[in-house]
């Protein structure tokens, strides 16, 4: 048992780090792109796109975090510990790619459109990544639940 929760945490580590370093080529790329050219999207198409980006921000993040905790709750059902491992990597793999894509997608819009809405934007969303990975203690009480018996 204890194998299987030092091999998720490295994974969810692994994507976690994964998501941040995506972020710093992210911000490097839109950093030299914006010295070399000027990007920019017209005023009502970024309208549209802000106010798309911040519905997705404010709904996708508690949805997935209660989601996948749903999800995660019920994981206790699955008998063999490998099966149960797998599914626990799936919705993390899930609940970690719907929480960082509000990081990145806004990092790419400010350099877009140059407007500090999106970086407060992704300030919540890598908030949000942070908040959602689990540590070794909160591993090992999902992927093995104490159940109460009579």
């Amino acid at each position: 048992m204890d194998e299987l929760i030092l091999k998720a945490n490295k994974k969810v580590n692994f994507y976690f780090y994964i998501a941040l370093i995506v972020a710093l080529v992210l911000i490097s790329l839109g950093y030299w792109l914006n010295k070399k050219f000027v990007l920019s999207i017209p005023a009502k198409t970024g309208v549209i796109l802000s106010t798309i980006t911040m519905l997705y921000l404010v709904l996708s993040i508690p949805f997935a975090l209660w989601f996948c905790n749903k999800k995660i709750a019920t994981l206790s059902l699955i008998e063999n510990m490998d099966n149960r491992y797998v599914e626990y990597i799936k919705w993390i793999k899930i609940r970690m790619v719907a929480v960082s894509s509000n990081f990145l997608i806004n990092i790419v819009l400010y350099y877009f459109m140059h407007t500090t809405s999106f970086v407060y934007a992704a300030g919540i969303g890598a908030i949000a990544l942070i908040f959602c990975k689990p540590n070794k203690v909160t591993i090992e009480k999902e992927l093995n639940p104490i159940t109460e018996t009579e």
